[in-house]
């Protein structure tokens, strides 16, 4: 039976399935998704359910235990057993609230348009009755395995190790390095920049700004060879530095030396 029609119909054919709703351990679900690595129907595990003698004084409800397979239990690279194997389930009854299974499946045997999404089946697999909690009984094993888990918590990614050789292919340590000994090169090349008298740097930006109306401080700093701050002292007298759009942080003229309006 499905629920609904086209493509957001629902199959509620299991309605009526009872389910229950168990929150496992970390360590218990790993188990679990490596038996089903290999694609084997592999038996995890039993659960036991034990009722209570007849009189009793112990509630009438049924105690649940599940043991792990023992070969779940063994690490692979030795044969000690390192997973707890017996534990036990609080049941607890769902009453005031309506929980359920939902199932999606993507449908291969249906035709669709080219760049369209496949359609997909959505199925009520049941409806959760119980909620169970699975613990583990406070076993030897189960304490070594929350030691080693607090050990690889606490454990670096990272460790220092000592080397016996040195190491032929990495990075070793300069003391320069080749940009810097270019551009050391390059500046002793240069020598230490002289100021020229102030006539001769203002006939130099003059020639410059008749090639060109804007200029940074940069340019006009190539051009002349001037030291920076010497050479804005100068340009204070003869030009003036934009802060606005479109031409901001360049300098021109004022008016009172351009040759054009």
């Amino acid at each position: 039976m499905a629920m609904g029609s086209g493509d957001g119909a629902v199959d509620t054919t299991h309605t009526g399935r009872s389910m229950w709703l168990v929150k496992v351990p970390k360590y218990l679900s790993d188990a679990w998704n490596t038996a089903n690595e290999g694609g084997s129907s592999a038996t995890v595990g039993k659960l036991r359910f034990s009722r209570p003698e007849p009189g009793s004084k112990q509630p009438k409800v049924p105690q649940v235990s599940f043991h792990l397979s023992s070969e779940l239990g063994h690490d692979p690279n030795s044969a000690k057993q390192t997973t707890p194997l017996d534990h036990k389930l609080q049941m607890t009854k769902i009453t005031n609230q309506t929980l359920a299974i939902i199932s999606e499946t993507q449908v291969d045997n249906v035709e669709v348009d080219e760049g369209e999404p496949r359609r997909k089946r959505v199925a009520i697999e049941g409806m959760v009755k119980q909620r169970a909690t699975v613990n583990p009984f406070g076993s030897g094993n189960y304490l070594q395995l929350k030691c080693r888990q607090v050990e690889e918590a606490v454990r670096p990614n990272r460790t220092a190790i000592m080397l016996d050789r040195a190491v032929t292919n990495a990075y070793k340590p300069r003391s320069d390095h080749a940009e810097s000994i270019q551009f050391n090169k390059h500046k002793k090349e240069a020598g230490k920049r002289t100021r020229d008298e102030p006539e001769v740097v203002k006939e130099a930006l003059f020639a410059a700004f008749e090639k060109h109306q804007y200029y940074n401080i940069r340019d006009l700093q190539k051009l002349t060879g001037q030291p920076v701050i010497y050479l804005k002292e100068i340009l204070l007298s003869i030009a003036m530095y934009n802060t606005k759009t479109p031409h901001k942080n360049m300098w021109e003229l004022k008016p009172e030396y351009r040759h054009y309006k």
